[in-house]
């Protein structure tokens, strides 16, 4: 239906205009969360793209503002690409580059949380060039305290709830959204927020094919 569909891009339209000023506070919010987003890891693992969208949609389930990170940009001595982020999650990253991971441990060392997921036989196990990776620097990041591991099998619904108590301890999820139902998060929803003249907006969005009733808590 070519003319439902022009009417419901200019009213989508419409809306962008009158609330530019609100989307724009969406998108100027800097994420806490980043995901590895690197070549190397996905030429050598067939698990590694499957394993970064479910780790992106179990975060979006928690309302968490999502970058990607890329081995350039955490190698990058000046903008020093980890320093923003709380949180560094790598899904099925058996490879990347000898730099990245001592990166990656000095940032972990001063506090930065590393979420893994995947076979701990396997990752961070090589380079680029599949040849073996620093020993010291593999097992320094994957032994600390603030690394915390899933493994490959681990269902949505498993990494949804662990990532939320992760982020519960890290005083990170201040607004959460709940299942008027059952009283717990809601799941299959998708949230985040903003905030815009001393206020936060909360925008929502239902991935589900039923309606849900939900109650919002702050704090």
């Amino acid at each position: 239906n070519r003319p439902d569909a022009i009417a419901a891009v200019g009213h989508a339209s419409l809306n962008l205009n009158r609330l530019v000023n609100e989307v724009t506070a969406f998108q100027n919010e800097i994420p806490e969360v980043g995901i590895l987003y690197s070549f190397t890891p996905r030429l050598y693992s067939s698990q590694y793209y499957g394993t970064l969208v479910k780790a992106y949609t179990a975060l979006s389930y928690n309302g968490q503002h999502i970058g990607f990170v890329t081995e350039n940009q955490i190698n990058d001595e000046v903008k020093k690409g980890l320093e923003q982020y709380k949180i560094l999650v790598l899904p099925e990253v058996n490879n990347l580059s000898a730099a990245t991971l001592a990166n990656i441990r000095k940032w972990q060392e001063n506090g930065g949380v590393v979420v893994t997921i995947g076979r701990n036989d396997n990752l961070l196990k090589a380079d680029e060039y599949n040849r073996p990776l620093p020993e010291s620097d593999r097992n320094a990041v994957l032994n600390s305290d603030n690394t915390v591991h899933f493994e490959t099998s681990v269902k949505q619904d498993e990494l949804r709830n662990g990532l939320s108590n992760l982020l519960r301890e890290l005083g990170m999820n201040k607004v959460i959204v709940y299942n008027a139902q059952t009283d717990l998060p809601v799941n299959e929803m998708e949230w985040r927020t903003a905030k815009y003249n001393g206020k936060t907006l909360l925008s929502l969005v239902n991935y589900s094919a039923e309606p849900k009733n939900v109650y919002v808590k702050v704090n």
